[in-house]
């Protein structure tokens, strides 16, 4: 199935085959991106399944530790950016489905984290210099 190599590890976390291909085929028909079939592998896994990945490898110095916590902040933002854009649009056209009402909620959730998080290292961060 076309999908890229991105998509691998969550495909791979799924034991059962069938679930597996199931998955891979509603990923390629939906068109879902590496992190809509990431949950939906936990979904599919339940309570019992990996719920969060593995620990971080520490980056060899604090100059690489840094790029790579920049790269990946302005990438985490434009993928914000893009699902708000998507959300608003929807909510234009009608009222959301109960499932994407309950996943707003646990995103807001999670950005009141993230938020948090950010405040403490750019604190800590500003400090250490």
């Amino acid at each position: 199935m076309p999908l890229h190599t991105g998509y691998v590890e969550h495909l791979v976390s799924v034991a059962n085959k069938r679930v597996r291909r199931r998955l891979q085929r509603r990923a390629v028909r939906q068109g879902w991106s590496p992190a809509e079939l990431a949950a939906a592998v936990r979904a599919a896994l339940g309570p019992r399944g990996p719920s969060r990945p593995g620990r971080l490898k520490r980056p060899a110095t604090a100059e690489g530790g840094l790029l790579q916590l920049g790269v990946e902040s302005r990438l985490w933002v434009n993928r914000c950016e893009v699902a708000v854009d998507v959300v608003e649009q929807e909510a234009t056209e009608g009222r959301p489905s109960a499932e994407v009402g309950q996943r707003i909620q646990e995103i807001a959730e999670c950005l009141k984290a993230v938020e948090r998080a950010a405040r403490v290292a750019r604190r800590r961060i500003r400090n250490a210099t």
